[in-house]
């Protein structure tokens, strides 16, 4: 399978080409940078959308918001119906409201975190809500110091299944004078050093306390993540998915 990798000379489309070289079903076909007629490792590397779009089969996105928009505005109107799968987090509303139009005529996996170990916590974490219902319960979300958006795209999928269940306020250990309701979850964020990505999820009572916690030591764990849903994703059809779906959790 032939995959086109966005910004390819960035710390991801490293970790995807390192990724891809263990993997026998799969090779960096093509690569989108601002540099252009250049070659790394024997893969072409353009500027040009419609280049990258030709030398591919499925193409990975771990870049920006506003560059993903334009990829997707881009592939929508050719005649290529090309998957991609989106690593890339930070979008604003109307940003996912794009992506959840442009579904409609192209399959696509989007998700905030592509790692098994993160995607596994959240597939267990709805019985544990329901069962520690009256616990209190907070998200630690800790990153290197370069990261900018904040909290995390993965601190706000585990926020966002959090909320699911009554949990509607945002509770922030660093204003203590404001009491905390029963409804809220705990936020905090630390952006320091080379942190890859560290997040725990505490409940905690009058009595006890119980953690579930996920800590990645590379950016490549990201990048298997990503080829293992390109796989997943080369023959279904328009319709966005998530790492849920690629794992059947």
């Amino acid at each position: 399978m032939k995959i086109g990798v966005t910004n390819i000379c960035g710390k991801m489309g490293k970790s995807l080409m390192n990724a891809a070289q263990n993997d026998k079903e799969v090779v960096i076909s093509a690569g989108l940078s601002r540099r252009n007629s250049i070659e790394i490792d024997n893969i072409k590397v353009t500027n040009n959308i419609e280049e990258l779009i030709n030398e591919s089969e499925i193409l990975i996105d771990f870049s920006n918001p506003s560059t993903c928009i334009f990829l997707l505005d881009h592939v929508k109107e050719t005649k290529k119906k090309i998957p991609i799968v989106i690593g890339t987090t930070g979008f604003s509303d109307d940003e996912k409201n794009i992506i959840q139009k442009v579904s409609n005529y192209l399959p696509i996996v989007q998700d905030y975190n592509m790692s098994l170990g993160i995607n596994l916590i959240c597939s267990l974490l709805p019985k544990m809500i329901e069962i520690l219902h009256n616990f209190d319960i907070d998200i630690s979300d800790k990153h290197h110091r370069h990261k900018i958006d904040s909290p995390s795209g993965t601190a706000k999928k585990i926020l966002n299944i959090i909320k699911g269940y009554g949990k509607s306020d945002i509770y922030n250990e660093k204003i203590p004078s404001n009491l905390r309701s029963e409804n809220s979850v705990g936020v905090t964020v630390t952006r320091a050093g080379g942190i890859f990505g560290e997040h725990e999820i505490s409940f905690t009572s009058q009595n006890e306390n119980i953690k579930i916690s996920h800590t990645a030591f590379n950016r490549e764990l990201f990048a298997h993540g990503a080829i293992k849903a390109a796989k997943w994703l080369i023959d279904k059809p328009a319709g966005l998915y998530s790492m849920k779906n690629v794992l059947d959790l």
